[in-house]
């Protein structure tokens, strides 16, 4: 049984790693739009392969923070003093 708690350790470890360099690759960047206005936040590996912005987040961003970003409850009750 230690042995397959091991191997999913090791596992984890491994997709942790390469999430978390997926994600640095597509890191939010300040980018100049070509008409001189404002800075336009994107993402700067998918704005240099599509040769045009692509906001940020872009859609990998996207499907990796989709299960990760955990959101209050609407309908929070507040602990009675």
């Amino acid at each position: 049984m230690s042995e397959n708690i091991e191997a999913v350790k090791a596992g984890a470890i491994l997709m942790f790693e390469a999430l978390n360099k997926i994600y640095a690759l597509h890191d939010v960047e300040a980018l100049e739009p070509e008409e001189g206005d404002e800075a336009i936040d994107g993402c700067a590996h998918c704005s240099e392969l599509a040769n045009a912005i692509i906001h940020y987040p872009c859609p990998t961003v996207q499907i990796l923070l989709a299960d990760m970003v955990v959101e209050e409850a609407e309908n929070e009750e507040t602990p009675a003093e």
